[in-house]
């Protein structure tokens, strides 16, 4: 992976654009994400014409998984963000228990993909990727994290 254009996304992502909301932020660092991952991911896997036959329809099916758990996290993101403020005790327990939830599903997640990406990849490539989801990962969080206030 090239420093180089894991810093591009990092300074789209963090650069300041005009949302009117954590939710709205939240969607544009996705996209922006998104939109470059595969690029990324090419660029950063050498594979051969039948590792890529066997890889690329399993990235695009555990892109459609994945995002179905950020999008239970955006939820739970823009309830915070709209609640914050006033956040009761009770609701801030189950918004925890939530967000332990979907940490949760993302590793399992993973961990059945990564079993159905094997036969795909050798074991080093397989890393490779599965590395290159936690940077994205992490540059989202770290986006959220600039953005997202603490409880008072």
């Amino acid at each position: 992976m090239k420093p180089a254009i894991l810093s591009i996304i990092f300074a789209l992502v963090a650069a300041p654009a005009v949302p009117q909301d954590v939710a709205q932020s939240l969607e544009l660092s996705r996209e922006v994400v998104d939109t470059q991952k595969r690029i990324i991911v090419a660029g950063s896997l050498p594979l051969s014409d039948e590792e890529a036959d066997a890889f690329w329809p399993l990235f695009d099916a555990f892109q459609e998984e994945l995002k179905k758990i950020d999008r239970r996290s955006d939820r739970l993101i823009a309830e915070y963000a709209a609640e914050y403020a006033t956040l009761a005790g009770a609701r801030a327990r189950r918004m925890i228990d939530e967000a332990l939830s979907i940490e949760e599903d993302r590793v399992k997640l993973k961990r059945s993909w990564i079993k159905r990406m094997e036969p795909a990849l050798p074991p080093r490539m397989l890393a490779r990727y599965f590395q290159l989801e936690n940077k994205f990962q992490a540059i989202v969080a770290a986006d959220l994290a600039r953005q997202i206030p603490l409880v008072p």
